[in-house]
């Protein structure tokens, strides 16, 4: 699920086939991210609140954020601040719209 201007967003769980692609290339960022100590990596569909009255909270695949915005102690529930990069795994049944929409969001 996400939240999108006010609305509740709810979509059925990825496949197989998404969880595979997905945990190779958060697999390949997060290295990176790590053994270069660049920031941040998150996974799993966290959730970052994008925007507030309407709120968005939109989730992502895989997230690198900095470490000069990394907040330290990480935050209890959604971070208020639009990811450095963020990568999502297309599924065969995403409609391209609501992938351009989210792009737009971040």
């Amino acid at each position: 699920m996400e939240f999108v201007r006010g609305r509740l967003i709810v979509r059925e769980p990825p496949g197989y086939r998404h969880g595979l692609s997905a945990e190779k290339l958060g697999r390949l960022i997060a290295n990176y991210v790590h053994e270069s100590e660049l920031g941040t990596f998150v996974a799993a569909e966290a959730g970052f609140k994008l925007s507030s009255n309407p709120d968005t909270v939109r989730a992502a695949d895989a997230a690198f954020i900095g470490r000069d915005r990394a907040p330290d102690p990480p935050p209890v529930g959604y971070l208020a601040l639009a990811p450095d990069l963020v990568a999502e795994v297309m599924s065969p049944n995403d409609p391209a719209g609501e992938v351009l929409n989210e792009v737009g969001d971040c």
